[in-house]
């Protein structure tokens, strides 16, 4: 890409032998599920692509990424380590405090997985307190939760901010909340769920605002 600079292509493939023949749960054990990348470089730094430096903004566009988001993570700051997640993050990303626990590795999204969890049966239930005590702890805790408790996991609103979308049709305007059409809005939620809510916005909690998605092809970073 020029001098002291590259862009990285990573493709991940599942190479596992005998699977040919596999059906139903079976083929589930042996596949790539939630898939998470992690790069680190040393004597050189990560560009963020979602706030690249402005004389490498038009290379940061131009990285394809297939059902994948590269982030840098760490401290904030930190530029030698990045995360490519299957879901949609923030640089930096925090595991947000209304999550009463992890569920699998920190990165799910709480409500959907607890929601799974509260509509098992009583016999798939039973089936979890059989197993590992970290599986009966999840279970327990999620029948633990309170009305209260459930509902922070609906999604809260942590800061709004201007972004430069380049035109691609990311700006809004909501009546009453003093926000005009010519401010775009970056939902920040601190990975608690993807709804949120504004006072005197005339926007309920009902209703999902949500940041166009970048486009994807190909998992790339510079």
């Amino acid at each position: 890409m020029g001098r002291d600079l590259y862009k990285l292509n990573v493709q991940i493939e599942n190479s596992t032998p005998g699977t040919g023949a596999l059906t139903g749960n079976a083929v589930m054990l042996h596949s790539f599920v939630s898939t998470h990348t992690i790069l680190q470089v040393r004597q050189g730094t990560f560009v963020s692509l979602m706030d690249p430096p402005e004389t490498l903004k038009t290379i940061a566009q131009g990285c394809q990424n297939l059902h994948t988001w590269p982030v840098l993570v760490g401290n904030e700051g930190d530029s030698d380590t990045m995360l490519s997640s299957p879901i949609i993050l923030y640089d930096y990303p925090q595991i947000a405090p209304e999550s009463p626990g992890s569920l699998f590795d920190g990165t799910e999204i709480d409500e959907i997985l607890t929601l799974r969890i509260m509509t098992l049966t009583d016999e798939e239930k039973e089936e979890m307190r059989q197993g590992d005590e970290r599986i009966r702890e999840i279970l327990e805790r999620t029948e633990a939760l309170s009305p209260e408790q459930f509902m922070k996991l609906h999604g809260v609103i942590r800061s709004l901010r201007p972004v430069d979308n380049g035109g691609a049709g990311g700006e809004a305007s909501l009546p009453g909340s003093g926000v005009s059409p010519d401010t775009p809005l970056l939902i920040d939620n601190g990975g608690a769920g993807g709804e949120a809510s504004l006072p005197g916005s005339g926007v309920s909690p009902d209703t999902p605002l949500l940041h166009p998605p970048q486009a994807a092809s190909e998992r790339e970073g510079i």
